[in-house]
Order: C-alpha cells, then structure tokens, then sequence
C-alpha cells in the first residue's frame, strides 16, 4: 500500500455544493439547470479567434494586467466600466481565450441586442416553467438564473429538496443556502439557470409534472 498521502489542508477541500449537483444530475440522468454554463454554442468569431490565438502558438501564461489587444478592447468599447470588466475578462483567463474576448469586443451592437432578447425570452420560459409547477419566483433582471423560494413544498430545507428533485424527479438545481453567509438565510431557496436551450428546459418543464407526487 503506498504510503503518499496528500497535505491535511487538501484533506479538509469538500466537493461545492453545485459540483455535488452536477455529479448528481450525471449519476441520475437529469436536466443540469444547477450549473451556469450554455449548452448552446458560442459565436463562430469568438471560437476562431480562440483556435487562432493557439495556432499563432499563444500559449504561455496571460500577463497579469490582460492581453493588450483586451485590455485595448476593453478601453475602446467599455471605458466607463473599464475596472469592473478588466477584472472579470483579464485576471486568470487563459491567453487564448484573452484574445477570443478581444473579439467577441468587437462583434456589432446588434449581436448583443439579438443575445438579450434571447436571454430575456430564455427567463420568460423558464419564469412561466417554474410558477406552473409551484415555486414562487424572484425576477430577474440581470442574470442567467432564477432564485426560487420553496417553502410551500414541505420539506425541511434547500438541499434535502434539490437532492430529491434531481434523484428523483430529474432536474437539477442549486440550494440556496449556498449563496448565504449564514445558511439558514437560504434554507427555503432553490436557484435554477436559464442560459440553456428551449429544448433543455422544455424537458425540465416535462419533468417537474412529477414534482408533486414524487416525494
């Protein structure tokens, strides 16, 4: 047996509560609403200009201040957000994927008009999902989820009712307790993303007519 063991600090990392979410929703086939992340594709340009970047052998760690045709990007396009947005676009992004933001920078006013009446509509349908099948919805008007309360469900806190909903009704969402400095705070909350296909929801939408007779 090998003696190696790893550091007693690395012994103490538990898994975050929207990996288990994650995991769970593998383990149980379900609809992942948990985890932010698009299932459908990013802009052609910004790939290209990401392939483009590791074909030009752009490959070393970022500098890290950000890639000077970002933050020239960024200084052009956003100067009077410019520290918020370097902050988020510069400060650990990999370099191929600094000079893909460069160009996704520069894509017209109307891709981004087109992308937030998509995301609008992407919450509306999720919004209407949500109320028909029991949560009380907190509206959005900035972001790619929906904080849910789900008190009226009955059961004793958030992460008891994610983990049945993903085990046995299939959809997977993030307790809300999670987000709280002290967790109580958030024990009748249940976040759900909307940054997926109508296809992906739809399912959900399908799924959650069991909600009521699953437990």
């Amino acid at each position: 047996m090998s003696k190696l063991r790893g550091s007693k600090k690395a012994a103490r990392f538990t898994e975050s509560v929207i990996r288990e979410m994650t995991r769970l929703n593998q383990l149980h086939g379900g609809v992942n609403l948990s985890q932010g992340f698009p299932d459908f594709p990013a802009p052609a340009e910004v790939k290209e200009a990401a392939c483009a970047a590791i074909r030009a052998e752009v490959n070393q760690y970022a500098i890290t201040w950000g890639a000077r045709s970002l933050r020239e990007a960024i200084a052009r396009d956003f100067t009077r957000r410019h520290g918020k947005v370097h902050d988020f676009l510069t400060v650990g992004a990999p370099a191929p994927l600094q000079e893909a933001g460069a160009s996704a920078l520069a894509l017209p006013d109307a891709y981004y008009q087109a992308l937030a009446r998509q995301y609008q509509r992407r919450r509306d349908l999720l919004l209407g999902i949500l109320e028909r099948h029991g949560f009380t919805c907190f509206k959005p008007y900035g972001a790619y989820y929906i904080m849910t309360d789900i008190g009226a469900f009955g059961f004793e806190d958030d992460v008891a009712f994610a983990r049945h909903l993903v085990k046995d009704v299939g959809v997977a969402a993030v307790p809300g307790s999670s987000f709280y400095r002290d967790p109580a705070l958030g024990r009748t909350k249940l976040r759900f993303c909307f940054c997926k296909k109508d296809e992906t929801m739809l399912e959900a939408d399908r799924r959650l007519g069991k909600l009521s007779c699953a437990r």
